[in-house]
């Protein structure tokens, strides 16, 4: 109950060895990762396509944009 979300992480192609993400080529490609929720979980929230919001968990919180999206089932998260 305290957190009503499931979240699932993914990360870019580009970004799948750890020396990606020291290019700067690379970083101007994928310049945010973006927090992709249900227009509808985040309507609900009242929360807009492009706020920057705080995501928490058990394991401690951070900061990211906010993107709607369909492709993700309400009650989801992915990033």
């Amino acid at each position: 109950a305290q957190y009503p979300l499931a979240a699932i992480t993914q990360r870019p192609m580009a970004m799948y060895h750890s020396w990606d993400s020291q290019n700067a080529w690379l970083r101007q490609i994928h310049a945010h990762n973006y927090l992709f929720v249900n227009e509808k979980t985040a309507m609900a929230e009242g929360i807009a396509d492009g706020d920057w919001i705080w995501v928490e968990s058990a394991h401690g919180r951070v900061r990211c944009m906010c993107r709607h999206s369909n492709a993700v089932e309400p009650g989801t998260v992915w990033t």
